[in-house]
């Protein structure tokens, strides 16, 4: 069992938002056994032996973000990639993943002391919220590899709870993967 936590773990913390599945179909293509193949959307295919056939499909993408804009003050305007709610984003981590590097981030907000009164109970959209990685800039941004479009997801390592129960991000996706 603890093999399979351990593949289960490496799945989940691959990054790979729809349209952006190298990270996940590059693990599929290294691990699986028999004649591996890639169809023209990027599925993976497995054969090995002989006889019927059975297709095994799941899907291997995560909810995440491409990022859209830099603001002057360095921080990340994005688009959202797969459904995700505000109300239980705000103040997460996640990895903007670029051409080279990953750099951690959290989603934030108009910061509770600069909120009017009015505004306290209100649950914000995504499209007053930003990504602060810590840049002083854009240009600094910019100078460190981060590109309109790179890729965003989640920030959860893979975790063990009580009673043989696990946490993670991608850990719906990837269970099926796996």
């Amino acid at each position: 069992m603890k093999k399979d936590i351990e593949k289960l773990n490496k799945l989940t913390q691959l990054h790979a938002i729809a349209s952006n599945e190298v990270e996940v179909t590059s693990y599929l293509e290294s691990s699986l056994k028999g004649q591996i193949t890639k169809d023209r959307l990027g599925s993976v295919v497995a054969s090995t032996g002989e006889g019927g056939q059975v297709l095994i499909t799941a899907p291997i993408d995560e909810v995440g973000m491409i990022v859209t804009q830099v603001t002057k003050q360095g921080l990340l305007k994005f688009q959202n990639v797969g459904y995700m709610h505000a109300k239980n984003s705000l103040n997460q981590l996640f990895l903007v993943t670029t051409k080279d590097k990953t750099f951690l981030a959290t989603l934030i907000g108009k910061p509770l002391t600069y909120q009017a009164g009015d505004e306290l109970p209100r649950v914000e959209d995504f499209k007053s919220l930003y990504l602060d990685a810590g840049f002083k800039s854009d240009k600094e941004a910019f100078d460190k590899g981060i590109q309109i479009g790179d890729m965003v997801t989640r920030y959860a390592e893979f975790k063990s709870l009580e009673n043989d129960r696990f946490i993670s991000k991608a850990l719906d996706t990837r269970s099926s993967v796996y």
